[in-house]
């Protein structure tokens, strides 16, 4: 299992979603969790919302910048 959750892993990282929802769709046992945590990220979703927080501390809107970056910490 250890072997399908890096492989999932590299998959996230290199942005090959497809490959990442196989190999760590594929995880059970006590690398499960870890495995789910990596299946439910979305770096789009994470980029964009620093993306926001960045534009929003250009324009001096802290607290939309404190809330953006709060969102892409969650994520």
């Amino acid at each position: 299992m250890k072997g399908k959750l890096d492989q999932g892993i590299e998959a996230y990282n290199r942005g090959d979603f497809g490959s990442r929802r196989v190999s760590l769709g594929g995880v059970s046992g006590k690398y499960q969790s870890d495995a789910q945590a990596y299946l439910t990220k979305n770096p789009r979703t994470t980029k964009a919302k620093m993306a926001e927080g960045a534009a929003d501390l250009a324009n001096k809107n802290y607290s939309g910048a404190a809330s953006a970056f709060a969102a892409a910490v969650r994520i």
